[in-house]
């Protein structure tokens, strides 16, 4: 387990944009001190803008965060995932044990990127992530016409999120 180089702390309103190499993992708390969200990022500033946007709870709810700085990438995905299992925030789904979305992939036995995110219910940032690993599945090539995209063999990908991420029962 990897620990965190540097902690931030602080109200919103205080927030400061640096630009930075390493990866974080965010704790967003309500004024109650309740734990929301779980996220990573490179670049918070961003993405909170993002969640802005898109989160409905963090305009009334979102009262101030916490981010620990990782020096890789891999170390705050392990540490998000970490979190969200044993920490169980209001608003996080992504690690925890959800049903799988069935998926008609395109190309029969294969999952391009998007089928992987919507069938176990992954962001794109987080499967750009996790394709990079060692042990994810090796991705295909395929002949004409099936070029477009990045497609995975489907057995193997099913075998890979049995083994990390079981589904829900």
């Amino acid at each position: 387990m990897s620990v965190p180089i540097r902690i931030d702390r602080g109200l919103f309103v205080d927030l400061v944009r640096e630009s930075v190499p390493e990866t974080a993992v965010y704790r967003i708390y309500d004024a109650a001190d309740g734990l929301l969200y779980v996220g990573i990022t490179n670049d918070t500033e961003t993405r909170w803008r993002d969640h802005l946007l898109t989160k409905p709870w963090w305009r009334t709810d979102a009262h101030r965060y916490e981010v620990a700085w990782y020096p890789t990438r891999r170390d705050a995905l392990a540490e998000e995932q970490r979190a969200i299992q044993n920490e169980h925030p209001k608003h996080n789904w992504m690690h925890a044990v959800l049903p799988r979305i069935d998926v008609v992939p395109r190309v029969p036995g294969t999952y391009s990127t998007g089928e992987i995110a919507k069938r176990f219910r992954i962001s794109p940032d987080t499967l750009r992530a996790l394709v990079e690993t060692e042990d994810f599945p090796q991705r295909l090539t395929l002949p004409p016409p099936h070029r477009k995209g990045k497609r995975y063999p489907a057995d193997a990908v099913e075998a890979y999120f049995d083994r990390h991420r079981p589904a829900a029962e």
